[in-house]
C-alpha cells in the first residue's frame, strides 16, 4: 500500500490513498519508522473475516511472507504471528526453529512453551529462504530485543512520531531505562508511554 500517514499509535498506522484512510496493524518498530504526513510503502497483507477486513503491515516483504509462514502453524493467528515479529526478525525466527529454541519462540507476547513447540513442529524444515544468518542454540536469546538491547533512539523517535515533544521523550526513556537496564526496545516503549500518561 502507497500513501500518506494521517495517524499512527504504537501498533498501528492510518495510511490514506485517494482520500480514504485505511487502518493497518503493525509492530512497534514498524509504526517507528513511518514518519506522520509523509508518503510511504507498506507491504500489506489482508484478513478476510466474516465480520471484518483487516489489514496488516510490514517493514518489507521478507517479513510479510514470514506472517504467511507463521500462521500455517496450527492455532497461531494473524495477532500473534505479528507479536513473534515484534521481538524477532525473519531470519532469526527461522533460526531458532531450525536449532529448537523454543525459549527464544516464548519471548512473544501470546505464545507459550507449547506453542512455541507447535512453531518448531510444523515449521521445521520450512523456513529455508529465510535463514541466512545462522545462529546456534542459545545465541538468540542474546541477540534479539528481547533481552535487553534497547534502541533508545528508535524508542526516542516513536515517542515523538506519536505526538510527543522530544525532550520529554528523551526524559521518559532515560527513567525507564535506570529503572531497567534490561528492558528491550518494545517494552521501552510502552513503559514510556505509560510513564507519559498515554
Amino acid at each position: 500500500m502507497r500513501g500518506v500517514v494521517v495517524d499512527k499509535t504504537l501498533d498501528s498506522v492510518v495510511i490514506e490513498t485517494h482520500g480514504i484512510g485505511r487502518l493497518v496493524h503493525v509492530t512497534g518498530r514498524t509504526s517507528a519508522t513511518l514518519p506522520r504526513g509523509e508518503e510511504v510503502y507498506v507491504p500489506t497483507h489482508l484478513i478476510v473475516r466474516e465480520d471484518a477486513l483487516t489489514l496488516y503491515g510490514f517493514q518489507n516483504s521478507e517479513e510479510r511472507a514470514m506472517f504467511t509462514e507463521l500462521q500455517k502453524v496450527s492455532k497461531l493467528g494473524p495477532r500473534i504471528a505479528l507479536a513473534v515479529l515484534e521481538v524477532m526478525d525473519p531470519p532469526r525466527i527461522a533460526a531458532a526453529v531450525a536449532t529448537n529454541d523454543v525459549a527464544a519462540l516464548s519471548k512473544a507476547n501470546g505464545v507459550g512453551k507449547r506453542l512455541a513447540e507447535r512453531m518448531v513442529l510444523e515449521l521445521k524444515g520450512k523456513l529455508g529462504g529465510f535463514d541466512d544468518a545462522p545462529i546456534e542454540q542459545g545465541e538468540l536469546v542474546a541477540d534479539t530485543p528481547t533481552a535487553g538491547q534497547i534502541d533508545t533512539a528508535q524508542v526516542i523517535g516513536a515517542l515523538v512520531g506519536l505526538g510527543f515533544k522530544e525532550p520529554e521523550a528523551e526524559s521518559a526513556v532515560a527513567s525507564v531505562v535506570a529503572t531497567d537496564p534490561s528492558v528491550d526496545t518494545s517494552h521501552a516503549l510502552r513503559a514510556a508511554l505509560k510513564l507519559l500518561g498515554r
